[in-house]
């Protein structure tokens, strides 16, 4: 298996004899598409510590350092996730906070897919970032 990954604009002629084949056969379309491909070598490749010191072990070389970002490591959203876990587990155990809990879920899943998708400038973004200031904060 190839050590890197990329995503990598591929066009027809860009893959072997016997995909191209298939393509053919099965009546594809021959627009170039943009596909996860596995190489042996990267250019501007973002990397964690120690899955390069794997690859350096196995002989990999590294031609130039762009950046270098530290971190330190701790839970992401400890606060949030246990407000949410929290506000259902009170939901469960008592019938009369049901509608908190629900909401409490509603809250879990939209702003935790926030980070996933680009929303733009959308007012309710807003409007649910105050949402998280006042429960969970």
């Amino acid at each position: 298996m190839s050590p890197l990954f990329v995503t990598a604009e591929v066009q027809f002629e860009d893959i072997g004899e016997h995909m191209q084949r298939h393509i053919i056969d099965h009546d594809l379309s021959k627009k170039p598409r943009k596909l996860l491909v596995g190489g042996i070598r990267a250019k501007k490749m973002l990397i964690t510590t120690p899955l390069l010191k794997y690859y350096l072990s196995l002989g990999m070389e590294v031609s130039r350092v762009y950046q270098v970002v530290e971190y330190g490591r701790k839970a992401c959203f400890k606060k949030f996730v246990d407000f949410v876990a929290n506000r259902r587990r009170e939901a469960d155990r008592d019938p009369k906070l049901k509608v908190l809990g629900e909401n409490a879920k509603l809250i879990g899943n939209i702003l935790s897919n926030l980070h996933i998708k680009d929303m733009g400038n959308f007012s309710y973004q807003s409007a649910l970032r105050k949402i998280y200031i006042l429960y969970v904060k």
